[in-house]
């Protein structure tokens, strides 16, 4: 007589880990065993404590738990899987072709707003701003601020102004690629007190050094760029933000810890002061501010 397996978190979390060990750390199962509970359910952290020992999910809850972990195995990000992620205490929906937002980045997040008056009304554009996730963070820190998100991709403009909507944020969202000069006298918001950006930067020569589950998921067009010019993006930002940006004003980028000390040459060339790295919480030269005099 073959006995039913009770549907209940202990056995579920035993299927993650019987099946996911050979690809994964333990901490990456329970991590993945959370999100995909904590989506399914519509529980917090309060609520998966509550039900540990006693919840017993539905089948159909049962059997849509247990298929993830074939979408695991396959190395799909699980922020793909759910469709969501938190990003600095926002609910951000998650799609093929935009990038995922990292916890990295929020360290980005957590310097300019050390740095600008928080209460103040600023002009702040993020370009590449892939899902939204600098602007709207910077965007819901700074309710009196007018947040600008610019991307050359219709998959991030329209995922941005789905974040933007279900994190009830007012911000502005144009059509804009990099390399071409922007006319920003056109738009609603003509001078900026702040631009932060995380472009493209890893050089396509450490294209190994990249997690399969980023190569195959994630769009390469957001990640790379060549190694003949790995400075262009930023070149190109850096040399439209001195037109658009305050005297003043605060340049700011997510950096290749590689390229740091050329970027930081770049600007000086550019005229740029104040400019300063900033190390994280890996030890990498990751983050770069600068001001227009």
């Amino acid at each position: 007589m073959m006995l039913m397996v009770q549907h209940n978190i202990i056995n579920l979390k035993s299927y993650y880990k019987d099946q996911l060990s050979s690809i994964y750390s333990q901490r990456e199962i329970n991590s993945f065993f959370k999100i995909a509970v904590y989506n399914r359910m519509k529980w917090n952290s309060s609520d998966y404590i509550i039900h540990s020992n006693s919840h017993l999910f539905s089948d159909s809850d049962w059997m849509y738990l247990k298929d993830l972990v074939a979408r695991l195995s396959l190395r799909e990000p699980i922020q793909y899987i759910v469709g969501e992620t938190t990003f600095y205490g926002l609910k951000m929906l998650c799609k093929t072709n935009v990038l995922i937002p990292r916890p990295e980045t929020e360290e980005l997040v957590d310097w300019v707003l050390n740095e600008v008056n928080q209460k103040k009304e600023l002009n702040i554009l993020d370009l590449c701003t892939g899902s939204g996730c600098i602007g709207l963070a910077l965007k819901n820190s700074c309710s009196n601020s007018n947040v600008t998100l610019s991307d050359f991709s219709q998959h991030c403009l329209d995922l941005s102004e789905e974040n933007a909507s279900l994190n009830s944020l007012e911000v502005s969202i144009i059509k804009q690629n990099i390399h071409i000069p922007a006319d920003f006298y056109k738009f609603k918001i003509k001078s900026f007190d702040v631009w932060v950006s995380n472009p493209p930067y890893i050089p396509l020569s450490k294209i190994s050094d990249v997690d399969e589950n980023v190569l195959k998921y994630e769009p390469k067009e957001a990640l790379f760029v060549n190694d003949d010019d790995p400075l262009k993006p930023y070149l190109d930002i850096s040399i439209q933000a001195w037109i658009y940006l305050n005297n003043l004003g605060f340049l700011f980028f997510e950096i290749h810890h590689e390229y740091a000390d050329q970027l930081q040459d770049l600007l000086l060339e550019l005229g740029f002061i104040n400019i300063e790295i900033k190390i994280d919480l890996q030890g990498k030269k990751r983050m770069l501010k600068a001001q227009k005099p």
